[in-house]
């Protein structure tokens, strides 16, 4: 197995009420825009027609299962955070994505590169009925994409 990336910055945000840490080589741009459990999930995402590639899809999500769509975590206070990203696969037609996506969760890529980003994240509650904070949006130089959005 690889090394452990090492996460050596941290993003929160002004309210301070969601951070992550990120290696040093990414960088994090903070967009305008109730403190559940979460988890880190993972799954494959097919190409939006024959012949092109899926994608294994990683995302900060609910473990309740209080929000019931992938990578969106509800706020409490009327907001929702997506804190997740994507590695390509195979072409959708020729792999077995269920084994490709099995492939990724247990490649050093995603144990020791990705998957440490997503474990870090954390979320309170607002403090405030208006959120005036940010939600982040990690882009990094490596192979993988990681986005959230508002």
């Amino acid at each position: 197995m690889g090394t452990t990336v090492a996460l050596t910055q941290t993003f929160t945000t002004p309210d301070g009420t969601i951070s992550f840490d990120y290696p040093g080589d990414w960088s994090v741009a903070a967009l305008g825009a109730q403190g559940h459990p979460l988890a880190v999930g993972v799954g494959p995402f097919p190409g939006q027609s024959v012949g092109v590639n899926m994608a294994n899809v990683y995302a900060v999500t609910s473990a309740t299962g209080a929000d019931r769509l992938f990578g969106y975590v509800s706020r409490g206070d009327g907001t929702v955070v997506s804190f997740e990203g994507t590695q390509e696969g195979g072409t959708n037609d020729q792999v077995d994505m269920a084994d490709e996506t099995q492939e990724f969760l247990q490649s050093d890529l995603f144990r020791a590169r990705l998957l440490p980003v997503p474990e870090s994240f954390t979320m309170k509650p607002s403090s405030r009925t208006e959120v005036a904070g940010s939600c982040p949006t990690v882009l990094p130089r490596a192979v993988t994409q990681p986005r959230a959005q508002c």
